[in-house]
């Protein structure tokens, strides 16, 4: 059987009451502790990682690494995304509006996936054109996550046929 090409891990960061700069240094520091399992996993060898950012949703379909025009042309050195949601998805009141969301799925149309946000969990994908994504709405609350991003010392080419077509996370 083949592995997905989305690398899980719920609960990869507690929820934290504290402000944007020191939830961004905590992650920066645990982003050391993927690279062996981006590494392995993938079978790359990590060189660099580009500081994470916070970030509400867009809509829009995103490529992390690639822009669309006529084909996909590659924009920037980056070879994974590394996504971590700072909500727990709800459509179910009463709602806590400071930690949960209802709306803001996570889509891969190339999978047929949507992935309900879980406060802390992460996820770590491709940033290739084969895993383009967008949010659903937002109908409650508000969504925050993280992004940062993993450089190979040479370029990640996605290999389809490595991996499953269906994302099981």
């Amino acid at each position: 059987m083949q592995k997905s090409p989305i690398i899980t891990i719920d609960g990869f960061i507690s929820p934290l009451k504290c402000s944007s700069e020191t939830v961004l240094d905590f992650v920066t520091s645990k982003a050391q502790q993927l690279i062996p399992i981006i590494n392995d996993y993938y079978n790359v060898t990590i060189d660099n990682i580009i500081p994470p950012i916070i970030l509400s949703p867009s809509n829009k379909i995103i490529c992390d690494n690639s822009y669309y025009q006529y084909k996909w042309i590659r924009k920037n050195n980056y070879d994974f995304t590394c996504y971590i949601t700072l909500n727990d998805y709800n459509n179910i009141p009463p709602f806590d509006l400071e930690t949960e969301v209802y709306g803001g799925e996570l889509i891969f149309k190339n999978y047929k996936t949507i992935i309900k946000p879980g406060i802390g969990n992460l996820l770590i994908f491709p940033s290739s054109p084969n895993f383009a994504h967008q949010h659903t709405p937002i109908k409650l609350g508000k969504l925050n996550f993280i992004k940062l991003y993993f450089v190979c010392k040479t370029p990640f080419i996605f290999d389809y046929t490595k991996y499953s077509t269906q994302l099981t996370l």
